[in-house]
Formats: C-alpha cells, sequence, structure tokens
C-alpha cells in the first residue's frame, strides 16, 4: 500500500521484473488507511482490511489481480472498529481478524468473514482478559488463533492468549 493520490491508500502490484502497476487508489467509500497486509483467497483474489472509511469504521474488501475491487464488507463500531492487522486464511475457507476497538464492550473483536462477506464476531475482548488487540492473528500448527492484546489482563499491561476457531477460551 502507499498513501494514493487522495492521500487514503492505493493497491499495487509489482511484477518480479520490477514493473509496477497501481489497481486501484482508495476512497472513503472504499474504506481508507490500509494498514495491514494483503492475503490471497483460495479464490485467487487478494483480502484485506481499511482502518478507517467506509461507514466510518474500517472495511474489508477483495481485490483481483487486475484491479477488480468489491468491498465485501463496511465495519459497524458494534462489530469491531478500526483494523490495523492481516486476515488469516483458515482451513474452514474463511478469513478471521481482530479490531482493537468497538465491539458491544468498546475493547475489540475477533471475527470472522467468509469471501461472501457473510461475518460472524466470535469473540469480544473484556479489559479484565486483555483488551485492544494489536498486530494480527496467528494460526498456529494445533489449530488454534493465537494473538495479543495491547491493555487489560491481570497488570492492566497486555495479554497473550489462544482461542479456538469457534471463539471458546
Amino acid at each position: 500500500f502507499d498513501m494514493g493520490l487522495l492521500g487514503y491508500g492505493t493497491i499495487f502490484k509489482v511484477s518480479s521484473s520490477g514493473t509496477f502497476t497501481k489497481l486501484r487508489d482508495l476512497t472513503f467509500s472504499d474504506g481508507i488507511n490500509p494498514k495491514g497486509n494483503l492475503i490471497q483467497g483460495n479464490d485467487g483474489n487478494f483480502y484485506g482490511m481499511c482502518s478507517g472509511g467506509g461507514s466510518g469504521f474500517g472495511s474489508i474488501f477483495k481485490i483481483s489481480n487486475t484491479g477488480s475491487f468489491s468491498k465485501i464488507k463496511d465495519l459497524e463500531e458494534r462489530d469491531g472498529s478500526h483494523p490495523t492487522g492481516n486476515l488469516f486464511l483458515a482451513n474452514d475457507g474463511n478469513f478471521y481478524g481482530m479490531c482493537p476497538l468497538g465491539g458491544n464492550n468498546t475493547y475489540g473483536s475477533i471475527f470472522k468473514i467468509s469471501a461472501q462477506g457473510s461475518f460472524i464476531k466470535i469473540r469480544e475482548f473484556l479489559e479484565s482478559q486483555g483488551s485492544s488487540p494489536r498486530g494480527s492473528l496467528l494460526l498456529g500448527n494445533d489449530g488454534n488463533i493465537y494473538g495479543q492484546t495491547f491493555l487489560g489482563g491481570t497488570h492492566s499491561v497486555g495479554t497473550i492468549f489462544k482461542k479456538t476457531q469457534t471463539g471458546i477460551y
């Protein structure tokens, strides 16, 4: 990503020989300020998240290697908001990600989303268990999801957590 023509971000590709091709300058409606990396889905499209824009709380999108763009979800505050990490593609075919803010408790959330946009919030953070998750989720070899929070927990300085894909500790 780069800041793009409007300052909202640009999606591009670079060939192995160094040829640069701009695929899309993002608009506020698309989602703005992408913070993580793109990940390739089973369908060959690339998926990413924007930390702002869309409905104001960020968005999740897909783009083809030729620049065909689709927003698959406008995040709402109750979903979790302002994602900053990467999605990952799990064995169940869904993408998983997290938001450092929002959710009903306002401390962030973990979600899964299909390539078609079916969205399920699978966990909301509580301050006592860790809040304001940072970075990206990781799928471990054991099938569990791992991550970290910036705040909360026993000493209010963050936690490291492990979850199943269904959202149960």
